[in-house]
């Protein structure tokens, strides 16, 4: 459901999903469903809600001593944040990712797509910032030049 779009009907399954795992007591499987939720609030555009789940996920691997899945969570919560536009706050954990030394292959690669986004934002933000400040003194000389 979360492939089609269909984000009610996921969150419908994986809740489901989750009230078992937390009849079994299974604490790995709760994070995972919990994780899966964040996912599925991410991909709706739910940023916030996602984070929520991304973080309570977190918590429950880092308990289990899951780093593997620490890492995953940590790395979602990054894109969750630069997706909100907490973009000072993504790159502290990303630096924070880097200080833990998680090896996993596929949250380096998620972790430098996350680091390019930030750069790529950071750019759009100096060149938006000189267009403004060109445009501005393009005004302000204009004034300047029908005054005198």
């Amino acid at each position: 459901y979360n492939s089609t779009g269909d984000y009610p009907a996921a969150l419908e399954h994986i809740h489901r999903a989750l009230v078992l795992y937390e009849e079994l007591g299974d604490s790995s499987g709760i994070a995972g469903a919990t994780g899966n939720i964040g996912t599925t609030h991410f991909n709706a555009g739910d940023y916030t809600e996602a984070l929520v789940h991304f973080h309570r996920a977190l918590a429950i691997h880092d308990e289990l001593g899951e780093q593997s899945s620490v890492a995953l969570d940590t790395v979602n919560i990054v894109g969750a944040l630069l997706a909100n536009g907490s973009n000072v706050e993504a790159k502290a954990l990303l630096q924070a990712i880097e200080a833990r030394q998680f090896d996993e292959p596929g949250v380096r690669i998620i972790r430098e797509l996350h680091r390019a986004t930030l750069i790529e934002q950071n750019h759009r933000r100096l060149l938006h910032g000189g267009i403004v400040r060109n445009s501005e003194q393009r005004r302000a000389d204009s004034e300047l030049r029908t005054h005198f």
